[in-house]
């Protein structure tokens, strides 16, 4: 086995466990509650709405359940380009952007179309 091929199996097996385990961890529900008081207070859910479910724009992903690392998060939350406005470290601690991810991450993630068995039959029927 060549060493690229080691390396690709580690980076998968890396990223299944993260897939399995990351969501089932569990923030303290103080913990949990603090994220969400901060998600209010910085305004976040007038665009992604009160878990995250929402998109901020035609182009974004809704942000429960992300698999973004907090290290991504940061720069889209502080760098976004034209798609949000941006919040410095002045404006927005690290430690409570830190606790937004922590809650946001944690919720469940949207539903796929598929999976609403109302939203099907209302599709179907506009057929």
């Amino acid at each position: 086995m060549t060493n690229k091929q080691t390396n690709m199996k580690t980076l998968g097996a890396l990223l299944i466990a993260l897939i399995c385990v990351g969501p089932g961890l569990r923030l303290s529900a103080q913990s949990e509650e603090e994220g969400y008081q901060l998600w209010l207070k910085y305004q976040c859910d007038i665009c992604h709405y009160n878990q995250g479910h929402g998109k901020a724009s035609a182009t974004s992903n809704p942000l429960a359940g992300t698999l973004l690392p907090f290290e991504a998060f940061s720069a889209l939350t502080r760098y976004p380009g034209n798609r949000m406005l941006p919040y410095s470290e002045k404006e927005l601690s690290n430690e409570d952007l830190r606790a937004i991810w922590e809650y946001v991450r944690r919720q469940a993630p949207s539903p796929k179309l598929e999976d609403i068995p109302i939203l099907v039959e209302w599709l179907e029927a506009l057929e």
